[in-house]
């Protein structure tokens, strides 16, 4: 590996008779059997300023019209899953069947299915798994009292929601035989209220021709065993892409105080570079909010420090003096990013003044490009 636009010298030691050939990026380098050194171009592109560096600070605007969209961004694009769950999304897959099984040991145990930690459980196909708000030594985690919110995914055209609940007691604070409403949209700014009714299983119907990714719920039970929502003609939809929280407090019960804002633009973004939004300053427990607007699309950041809130299963999120100051946000960015005004937002819904965000783009790591080198026995 190498930096963009740079020649580098490259010699291979150990090399013996027991090699008969080697190729770089498929073109023959022989030389280099013979204890000899190689020059190789690494291609790409090259930027001029650092990989890691300070692009902007957020400066005190007026609070933007439309707030609402971009907090909801950042709600929609995180979750309150256990922390647990959510080392098991970084890692990704693995190829060793040791580690799957151990996984498989864990995450499969009924009294973590009992928990009710992880928003899959909505989806499952199984009424005895379930997802549901955490409570420890009679603390509710929830801010504000919590707000269901469920990504479709994508925009999608639906006829019913049914939510399936356990018994009377899971459904609290709800009461049976009484409605229900719920908040529908299309882009995060624009929410059409939706009605429903409690009865066996709580069932929301949604016009016809209108097409929803987003909706949320103000009140919900506290125990939900299944999302299903239902086509014009009564099939069931596919439900890979959904997701759900169930922490993050309604907008209308954390309307933004003040707002602060930066624009910028990029160019070259590099592969799994990021923006790191850091609201320096005591801003309160769950204060301040960060996101994205990009060429009219919102962007919500999928994680940030300290952790989003988390329904527990072991390991819980700091609620001590660091949970009120310092958080930072991340923003994978992509591609299609590029050469865009970039507007990243802070939202504050506390007292909070002496604020200084700063917008950071880095890596994980250095981005270099890559040459693929074969060595071949004889």
């Amino acid at each position: 590996m190498g930096e963009p636009k740079t020649t580098q010298k490259i010699k291979i030691g150990g090399i013996n008779e027991k090699f008969s050939e080697i190729t770089i990026d498929g073109n023959k380098y022989n030389d280099l059997l013979k204890d000899q050194s190689v020059s190789l171009n690494f291609e790409g592109n090259k930027s001029e300023e650092n990989w890691h560096r300070k692009l902007a600070e957020a400066k005190i605007v007026e609070v933007p019209s439309d707030a609402i969209a971009l907090y909801e961004a950042t709600c929609f694009a995180a979750d309150n899953n256990a922390l647990e769950v959510r080392s098991l999304m970084r890692s990704g897959e693995t190829k060793l069947p040791k580690v799957k099984a151990a996984r498989d040991a864990f995450f499969d145990q009924n009294r973590f299915k009992e928990r009710g930690v992880w928003d899959k459980y909505l989806f499952d196909g199984n009424d005895t798994t379930s997802f549901y708000v955490c409570r420890r030594r009679y603390k509710d985690f929830r801010i504000e009292g919590g707000c269901l919110r469920l990504d479709l995914g994508k925009n999608t055209e639906l006829s019913k929601l049914i939510l399936k609940y356990p018994d009377v007691y899971a459904l609290q604070p709800l009461e049976p035989e009484e409605g229900i409403y719920a908040y529908a949209s299309n882009n995060l700014k624009d929410w059409d209220q939706i009605s429903g009714f409690i009865g066996k299983d709580i069932i929301v119907d949604f016009p016809k021709d209108k097409k929803y990714r987003y909706i949320k719920f103000p009140r919900f039970p506290d125990r939900i065993t299944e999302l299903i929502g239902l086509g014009e003609n009564g099939e069931k939809l596919d439900r890979s892409n959904w997701k759900a929280s169930n922490l993050f407090a309604d907008y209308a019960k954390t309307e933004t105080k003040m707002a602060m804002s930066a624009s910028f633009k990029l160019e070259n973004i590099a592969d799994d570079a990021f923006l790191c939004v850091a609201i320096n300053g005591e801003h309160g427990n769950e204060g301040a909010y960060a996101s994205l607007k990009i060429g009219g699309k919102y962007v919500g950041a999928p994680d940030r420090s300290i952790s989003y809130p988390a329904n527990t299963w072991e390991s819980g999120v700091c609620h001590k003096d660091e949970a009120t100051k310092n958080y930072t946000y991340y923003f994978p960015l992509k591609k299609w990013m590029e050469n865009k005004e970039i507007e990243a937002f802070v939202l504050v819904n506390s007292e909070a003044k002496e604020l200084k965000p700063e917008i950071w783009i880095t890596n994980d790591n250095q981005p270099y490009e890559k040459i693929v080198m074969v060595i071949k026995r004889k």
